[in-house]
């Protein structure tokens, strides 16, 4: 196995899951190398997220390899005690979109012949929805001892009703015709995990991450596809936006 040292711009931080094979929480970390290429980096330890402070818009250095059981191209292994956080990558707002648009695809790709889990759409955003799911058992976990959840933000579903771009897919191009997908962005479920009442949180992550989103932010969405084989199951991983421009 050979392992290479690569610096990633990092775009998404997804919610945490449990980790049966490493015993820990993990997080769904992705972003762009200095290629401009996507690169997904697994196991992401969610130990790490914290220890070395990555946020989006960060640049990390890490080393990775090819993956054996992943077999989504954009996927790496990581060495997460190799990561260092090199500090905010891109600091102003014009350059932070003019880095987005050269990389925004204009609908969600063909996964089947396109070859791709990873990518970044401009979404014409209709509807955001709620849904209440079976609360995921409660355990101990015997390597901290505390108290966890397998999936801890698993229980609330966040559903982005949508058209991937002006030009739409063959999903949601004509005129009743739309994409109904569920966000795991971390900042939008933590943000709703803030607050101790259900109505008031369902009242800010709409008011953020739809009305405000919709009026006064231009939006992209990360994409990722699920793990399992063949790759086809789109969903939205991170969220990124910025004020609009002022005409």
């Amino acid at each position: 196995m050979s392992w290479n040292k690569e610096s990633v711009i990092v775009l998404v931080k997804a919610t945490p899951n449990w980790s049966t094979s490493e015993k820990r929480y993990t997080i769904c970390t992705a972003g762009v190398n200095e290629n401009g290429e996507w690169l997904r980096l697994y196991p992401m330890f969610w130990k790490t997220i914290k220890d070395v402070d990555i946020k989006v818009w960060d640049r990390i250095e890490v080393e990775m390899t090819q993956p054996e059981k992943d077999g989504r191209p954009e996927s790496r292994k990581i060495k997460n005690d190799t990561v260092k956080n090199l500090g905010c990558a891109i600091e102003g707002r014009e350059d932070r979109r003019e880095f987005l648009s050269k990389l925004t695809a204009p609908s969600i790709p063909d996964a089947a012949t396109e070859k791709r889990t990873l990518a970044l759409i401009k979404p014409i955003l209709f509807g955001f929805e709620f849904e209440k799911k079976e609360e995921d058992s409660v355990s101990q976990a015997t390597l901290y001892g505390e108290v966890f959840k397998l999936r801890p933000y698993d229980d609330i579903g966040m559903y982005y009703v949508f058209k991937c771009g002006e030009v739409g897919c063959g999903m949601c191009s004509g005129v009743k015709k739309f994409h109904k997908m569920e966000c795991f962005d971390f900042g939008a479920n933590h943000l709703y995990r803030r607050c101790d009442d259900e109505k008031e949180a369902r009242e800010k992550v709409r008011d953020m991450c739809f009305v405000r989103m919709k009026t006064d932010f231009d939006a992209w969405f990360a994409m990722g596809t699920h793990s399992s084989y063949p790759f086809l199951r789109w969903m939205i991983v991170g969220l990124l936006w910025m004020k609009k421009k002022i005409a």
